[in-house]
């Protein structure tokens, strides 16, 4: 179950650097709900944006989008970390 409801995890502010990301999945591993929200608020836009790629309609891409969260929570403890958390740049060959 997460925890914190209404704290601010230390360290995880609004913009998203790398050093910040770090923090927030930190956090994410204690269950602080305050650094799920800030996770949500940060990359659901953009997981709505891919999952519309790949999908018919915009109340399906918001559904994976919401899948994806969960997954998330469900499998933080077997991050490693050194995995990136952006898409490859398409432009390097």
């Amino acid at each position: 179950m997460l925890t914190g409801e209404g704290a601010s995890p230390a360290g995880v502010p609004g913009n998203s650097g790398t050093d910040d990301d770090e923090q927030l999945l930190l956090a994410l591993r204690r269950r602080d709900e305050q650094a799920f929200a800030t996770l949500v608020e940060r990359y659901h836009a953009r997981l709505v944006r891919l999952a519309g790629l790949f999908v018919a309609n915009q109340a399906v891409a918001e559904e994976v989008a919401q899948e994806t969260g969960i997954g998330v929570l469900q499998g933080i403890d077997r991050f490693a970390g050194s995995s990136s958390r952006s898409a490859p740049d398409s432009s390097a060959s």
